[in-house]
């Protein structure tokens, strides 16, 4: 059985092309979303994410040359950077020896 929505839905195009998007968004739950703060473990991957990052730009590595070094796929790196995924302690300092900024990034990181 098809579900039928209201006549008074808003509705969007799917992009396959079948008719009406299942969970229309309109344009004031968009910018609702958009305006969750970060917890604060949100905010202190991002933070971590960001040094590191700059640790690697700092040390001329592009994000493949980082995950070679790391003996890592270069997807894990990505999400790293993108703080996606949280580093353990273990990749926060091979990411920071891979960059030759070894114990003083990891001491100003707070691993030691």
């Amino acid at each position: 059985m098809t579900k039928q929505w209201p006549a008074s839905a808003p509705r969007h195009s799917n992009p396959s092309g079948s008719g009406p998007c299942p969970t229309p968004r309109t344009s004031s739950e968009q910018r609702f979303h958009a305006r969750i703060p970060l917890s604060t473990a949100q905010a202190a991957r991002a933070a971590l994410a960001s040094r590191l990052d700059g640790i690697r730009r700092d040390a001329g590595l592009t994000g493949q040359d980082l995950a070679t070094r790391c003996g890592w796929h270069k997807a894990k790196a990505s999400r790293i950077a993108g703080a996606r995924t949280a580093p353990s302690d273990s990749d926060t300092r091979a990411w920071c020896e891979a960059c030759g900024a070894g114990d003083p990034a990891t001491d100003q990181i707070g691993l030691r």
